[in-house]
């Protein structure tokens, strides 16, 4: 009957985390009744509200309290769903939604769909300087990574590129611990042993710019040592030595 369908949109709205356009509420995995008066009975009720969405009218959840109010009292296997429905619908009115794809297939359970959404997430957040969200979107990767096999060589190309973001808002130390974990799964993005050399390098030039001297110190100078530089007995020498391996 109406009843069950208005709740069932309701906990889609809810679950979704933000508005959500008349396309996908109205899309039959979303909503099993004309999504019209759904709406207007929730509306009604005020519980949902319209909102703005890409200068398109969209609707959403009265207030986050009440959303989460929703949302704790669904079931584990009721999120799932309502997930799963909401990654469907989107998939087919607007598949290049990587960010959303790979939230509603994250909580839908489907690690292994999920994962290449979060990475094209986090590489269009890069390349739209986005670089808070891309590394947000890079962990997140990093999360899924072990749960569905993903293997180290690209586990140390998320973290390179986790490490790059993060120096590219200023976290040089942050930076430099991802990429020395890339480094120490015995390979860079090249797959070979010299590109985890430039990683510990890359690390060490973070650490001595950001003013963490000792550390950086202590990783440049076995690196330094390996391709037959003397060994610094500053940060200046150190860094000076760095740029000329470079």
């Amino acid at each position: 009957g109406g009843e069950p369908s208005v709740r069932t949109l309701l906990g889609r709205l809810a679950g979704a985390g933000g508005p959500l356009g008349r396309e996908i509420l109205a899309d039959p995995a979303v909503s099993s009744m004309p999504v019209g008066p759904a709406i207007a009975e929730l509306r009604r009720r005020r519980l949902v509200v319209s909102a703005p969405l890409d200068g398109a009218v969209a609707f959403d959840v009265y207030h986050a309290r009440v959303r989460d109010v929703i949302v704790s009292d669904l079931e584990a296997a009721s999120r799932r769903g309502h997930h799963a429905a909401l990654a469907g619908a989107i998939e087919r009115v607007r598949p290049g939604d990587d960010a959303a794809l790979a939230t509603h297939h994250t909580g839908a359970g489907d690690l292994a769909r999920a994962y290449g959404h979060v990475v094209r997430a986090a590489t269009t957040a890069t390349g739209a300087l986005a670089f808070e969200r891309a590394a947000g979107w890079y962990r997140t990767a990093l999360e899924l990574a072990p749960a569905i096999g993903i293997d180290a060589a690209d586990v140390a190309t998320l973290e390179v590129a986790l490490g790059e973001t993060l120096a590219a808002v200023g976290r040089l130390p942050e930076a430099a611990a991802v990429l020395q974990r890339a480094a120490a799964r015995g390979s860079g993005p090249s797959g070979e042993d010299e590109g985890a050399g430039e990683l510990r390098r890359r690390a060490a030039e973070l650490l001595l710019e950001s003013g963490h001297l000792e550390q950086g110190l202590t990783l440049l100078r076995a690196e330094l040592r390996a391709v037959g530089l003397a060994e610094p007995a500053s940060g200046r020498r150190a860094l000076a030595g760095l740029l000329w391996a470079r």
